[in-house]
């Protein structure tokens, strides 16, 4: 789920220390946080979910998901220090643990899927780049929102042009009606979505707005 609620769990941290590690070891690094992503300039725009053997060289920012600001990390160790040593082998203990799920995965990817997205904010386009790496040839996302359709598909379109990626593996349709208005909610074929993403709605009037649709979906 990615949530919008006020005191946002995600935040583009400046870190020392960066160069050298690859974000795989990052991921292991912070007791209180999670790397989520990168932006490799303060012009850049983020990339979620690099690939794991990304080598830092230091003047990236990273997207990190935390209970709140002071969960972030300020520093990592050098790259070659002892302290590095020791993350980078609970990176390697981490994933080991995770290799069947890792296979398990693949093995999804395999398939086609019917995925749901409900909601509508800026994230979107970043999110269904990286839902298109993953899912197999002749999938379809829907994604459900009270934002005019025509606007949506306009906004996607110029998002594919500008980061020069046009959409390969998937189909995206889309549905429009109120996110907390429960009998348009069960006129989707929600049973049928192998995934499904909830998203901040950024055209509520208010972030208090925003929170109570996602949590009425959510319900």
């Amino acid at each position: 789920l990615t949530l919008g609620f006020e005191g946002d769990e995600f935040y583009l941290a400046e870190i020392e220390g960066l160069s050298g590690w690859t974000f795989s070891e990052l991921l292991f690094a912070f007791p209180a946080a999670i790397p989520v992503g990168l932006a490799k300039s303060e012009l850049s725009s983020i990339e979620l979910l690099p690939g794991m053997s990304y080598v830092f060289s230091g003047s990236e920012r990273l997207l990190m998901l935390a209970e709140d600001a002071t969960q972030l990390p300020r520093v990592v160790p050098p790259a070659g220090s002892a302290e590095a040593k020791i993350i980078r082998e609970r990176a390697l203990q981490g994933a080991s643990k995770l290799a069947t799920s890792g296979e398990r995965v693949v093995e999804a990817r395999a398939r086609e899927e019917f995925i749901m997205v409900l909601g509508w904010n800026n994230s979107i386009s970043a999110l269904l780049v990286e839902v298109d790496h993953l899912v197999a040839p002749g999938s379809e996302v829907m994604v459900y929102s009270p934002r005019p359709v025509p606007d949506r598909e306009k906004i996607l379109q110029a998002s594919q042009i500008r980061r020069g990626y046009h959409y390969r593996n998937m189909a995206v349709s889309h549905r429009q009606g109120k996110l907390g208005a429960r009998y348009m909610l069960e006129t989707l074929p929600l049973e049928k979505a192998s995934r499904i993403f909830i998203l901040a709605e950024n055209s509520a009037a208010s972030a208090w707005e925003a929170d109570g649709q996602t949590i009425a979906v959510i319900l």
